[in-house]
């Protein structure tokens, strides 16, 4: 029969409002938001402007003083203050005789600086002359490790004065300690100092020499383990140096950008030229190619200056094998030369499977809770027992197993052909999808005849040894089994220190440190 007409489908409510019911206007709302809104923005958006130093552009558009933009400081000046000092010129060292300076004139220090002076400033002028830094360079980094030691002093005590210089020299070549380590070299440090008014030589050396090659190295920073391969160098070549040589008392000096155009210069002129190559990434080298250079044994056998300086001397002729060594040579080779001659070691293939590659725990960890909640759903809708739920949940096992296999497969698509994967990397990849195959293959063996209650499949061979529940407990006993690794990988991803932990000793304790750049990485 048809409705009344003052009755909905849904109800027996009118289907109009009466005179008694207030109508509500969506409109009258909507305008005050829309204010509120616009209100909101306008205050966020000279918020930003103010925060970023726009104001001052509105200000000028508005009539405003422009005298009171200038934040530059003034330079000191030998004339009393009578030239201008430039814009560009604000913050940068000069030579102490011209009155420049940074933040402290170092002829008028503070107290608190005077006792750290007599070390940083004899060690910045000896590795100035003996490596042919920079001046501006060289006085901006003694004035940076003299802020950093005086900040530091809060951890000095009467037992141990130079607690300061130890704790940030510590953090500082924390970086290069794990490279010497990762390449199975000592670390290269300064020796102390023998003469009490030339020290020369101690932590301070090290960290002037650190920041120094820090200070000239530009674009070479995007490469951490250049610097520490420079450092190690220039560490060892002054530490075989005479006491006398050090002290610039003998020996040859050399003039200010020395080392910039012997050393930086060069190495910076091939990663340009390869960045500037107008071809695909197939053949184009970027920083992460040529650090991984600096991974390597072989960067060791390399000379850091172009010039023939005394063990140091530059090859002619350059030779490079498949395996990544050098070919015959009669003198230590440039490093520049090397790694122009140097291949590409990592190639991105160009595909969509990196997505899922790389959100490959954010798809797991969907698929895993879908699979759980669509379980316990369906349970409660079938009206499943306890017992058939829990068997039901123990599916997961299954999908855990396979997304692990297609995670493998993909990685190895990733790494195969562009990538150069020793033996033992190729033979861990062939054991880890084997075993993952076979574990899925009888996993889905015992968990079929678990849930095979109609006995659809035949009761013959291996299954007529036990019962349904006999085999549902086979599959809890093997997922569990071959879920440890998993459980062991996701406390790792949780707890990251445990990692580095796992990473840098386990290889030592199995005596497979050899092995360790390849399968363990």
């Amino acid at each position: 029969p048809a409705l009344p007409k003052d009755v909905t489908p849904f109800g027996d409510h009118p289907a109009t409002p009466t005179a008694d019911e207030p109508v509500h206007d969506s409109d009258a709302t909507l305008v005050p938001m829309l204010l509120l809104w616009a209100v909101t923005s306008a205050c966020g958006a000279l918020f930003q402007l103010y925060s970023l130093g726009l104001s001052v552009f509105a200000s000028d558009c508005c009539g405003g003083d422009s005298s009171k933009r200038n934040s530059y400081a003034a330079i000191p000046t030998t004339d009393g203050g009578k030239s201008k000092a430039k814009a560009s010129d604000v913050g940068k060292t000069r030579d102490v005789h011209t009155g420049a300076y940074n933040f402290f004139d170092p002829r008028n220090l503070p107290q608190d600086y005077v006792r750290l002076c007599p070390p940083i400033f004899v060690n910045a002028e000896a590795l100035g002359n003996f490596f042919g830094f920079q001046d501006d360079n060289v006085h901006g980094q003694a004035e940076h490790v003299l802020m950093l030691l005086n900040n530091a002093r809060r951890y000095n005590t009467p037992e141990h004065p130079e607690s300061a210089v130890v704790n940030v020299k510590d953090k500082i070549f924390t970086n290069y300690k794990d490279w010497c380590r990762s390449l199975h070299i000592e670390p290269i440090f300064s020796p102390k100092p023998t003469n009490p008014k030339n020290p020369v030589g101690g932590h301070e050396a090290d960290l002037l020499l650190w920041f120094c090659i820090w200070g000239e190295g530009a674009n070479l920073r995007h490469m951490p383990e250049c610097l520490c391969f420079l450092y190690h160098k220039t560490a060892t070549e002054w530490a075989d140096a005479d006491e006398s040589v050090r002290q610039s008392i003998s020996g040859k000096t050399y003039y200010p950008g020395h080392f910039l155009d012997h050393t930086i210069t060069p190495i910076y002129t091939v990663l340009f030229k390869a960045a500037k190559l107008r071809k695909d990434h197939v053949e184009k080298r970027h920083y992460d190619d040529f650090n991984e250079y600096f991974w390597t044994p072989e960067c060791l056998d390399c000379s850091y200056t172009s010039e023939i300086r005394g063990n140091h001397g530059r090859n002619t002729t350059i030779n490079i094998d498949n395996d990544g060594g050098f070919g015959d040579f009669n003198t230590t080779p440039f490093i520049a030369d090397v790694l122009n001659e140097s291949p590409k070691t990592y190639l991105e293939k160009r595909s969509w499977f990196h997505v899922f590659l790389s959100f490959r725990r954010v798809y797991e960890w969907h698929i895993i809770t879908m699979q759980l909640m669509a379980c316990v759903a369906f349970g409660k809708f079938l009206v499943w027992d306890m017992a058939y739920i829990v068997q039901m949940l123990s599916s997961v096992f299954l999908s855990l197993n396979f997304l692990r296999i297609v995670w493998t497969l993909l990685s190895t698509w990733v790494s195969f052909p562009g990538v150069k994967v020793t033996s033992p990397a190729l033979c861990g990849i062939v054991l880890s999808l084997a075993w993952y195959y076979l574990i899925f293959f009888y996993q889905t063996l015992y968990f079929t005849w678990a849930m095979d209650h109609m006995k659809i499949i035949s009761d013959v061979g291996m299954r007529a040894n036990g019962s349904d529940q006999f085999w549902w407990w086979q599959y809890v006993w093997l997922s569990l089994l071959c879920s440890v690794g998993y459980g062991l990988e996701v406390i790792l991803q949780v707890v990251p220190t445990l990692a580095t932990v796992f990473y840098e000793f386990s290889p030592k304790c199995f005596g497979i440190q050899s092995c360790m750049p390849d399968v363990w990485s």
